[in-house]
């Protein structure tokens, strides 16, 4: 699956112009290392928070930001506690 071209100018419609990178299906949204704010940051360089519960306890299946499928990372509660420290 390729990316779709946004650009129509000279330079990028040329027969020679680079190929595009493919496009990823889905955004990765981890959660950050303190879980009393519940911020979540997003492969597409946003952060969400959410006041309760996470993406999939709020039946959220796609990104807001860029629209792809949302995958949820969960840290494991021995990495939230390490980072207290």
């Amino acid at each position: 699956m390729t990316g779709m071209r946004y650009c129509y100018c000279d330079i990028c419609t040329e027969p020679d112009a680079p190929e595009e990178a493919p496009m990823p299906e889905t955004c990765h949204w981890t959660q950050d290392a303190d879980p009393d704010f519940a911020v979540w940051q997003t492969d597409c360089g946003e952060a969400f928070t959410l006041m309760e519960g996470g993406p999939t306890e709020n039946t959220m299946r796609f990104c807001c930001y860029c629209g792809l499928a949302l995958v949820p990372v969960l840290r494991p509660p021995d990495v939230l506690e390490d980072d207290d420290d």
